[in-house]
């Protein structure tokens, strides 16, 4: 494997979803505590932790590069205060007090989900929110239809782009950090289960706009191109109008 000197720096703490825990990688602990990479892993592989440990705790993976395929760790809450035990020194420890912030973080938030879940008024905003996205999903239908028609070859992109246009139009935080706090549910919630109920009307209200635009553009004979960037529009006009409010609250910035 090719060895990396060393990576970028950055302070933002990259912590994620997944099978019921929250996560970091060995990509990301080596760009905060700015180490050599390839010692990173070295550090890693030398563990004096059991089988079971490393099973639950230090997933290994692989992801494309430039340079070809490189290996790399997703690692728990647990296996980072593991290895973050043999990082010493003044810079180091500042670290691993952003990363147990960061972490703890993350883990109030999900408390904070999974408790307004248990409320009658978010349920019944949640069944609210309902029709008037199916009401949007068949107008999209009808959109990528439309777009194949007029020569679209990836038409079918448009329910992710809509609804991402939405979301990162719409809330602070945006789609990217919906997703890395909606993979720790291993798929059994949608990403409107992660709304709270001011969010979840101002949703209802932005998929009655871009059906809208989307149903008016094409009624219009307007070109597929046009009419989203119409729909993008007027939801931003519409997020103009209204105080934003934070999906994920902390999960980022440690600085």
């Amino acid at each position: 494997m090719k060895k990396i000197t060393m990576i970028p720096k950055t302070d933002v703490i990259e912590i994620f979803g997944k099978n019921d825990q929250f996560w970091t990688t060995s990509l990301d602990v080596a760009k905060k505590f700015e180490k050599r990479y390839d010692h990173v892993l070295r550090a890693i592989k030398n563990l004096d932790c059991s089988d079971n440990f490393r099973l639950l705790n230090l997933g290994e993976s692989t992801r494309q590069t430039k340079a070809g395929e490189q290996k790399y760790y997703i690692i728990s809450r647990d296996g980072f205060s593991f290895l973050a035990m043999g990082f010493i020194g003044k810079k180091a420890a500042e670290w691993k007090e952003k990363y147990i912030e960061a972490f703890n973080k993350m883990e109030a938030t999900l408390k904070k989900i999974l408790t307004q879940q248990s409320r009658i008024e978010w349920k019944n905003a949640r069944t609210q929110s309902i029709l008037p996205q199916r009401q949007k999903t068949d107008v999209i239908q009808k959109f990528i239809e439309y777009a194949t028609a007029q020569g679209s070859k990836n038409a079918s992109k448009y329910y992710l782009l809509i609804q991402e246009m939405e979301y990162n139009s719409l809330f602070e935080g945006g789609y990217k950090h919906l997703k890395l706090l909606s993979g720790y549910f291993n798929e059994s919630k949608t990403l409107k289960d992660l709304f709270n109920i001011n969010q979840l009307f101002t949703l209802i209200n932005a998929d009655r706009i871009a059906e809208k635009a989307l149903t008016e553009g094409m009624a219009l004979g307007m070109f597929y191109k046009d009419i989203f960037q119409l729909a993008k529009n007027r939801v931003l006009d519409f997020a103009a109008l209204i105080v934003k409010d934070q999906i994920l609250i902390g999960a980022s910035s440690q600085n």
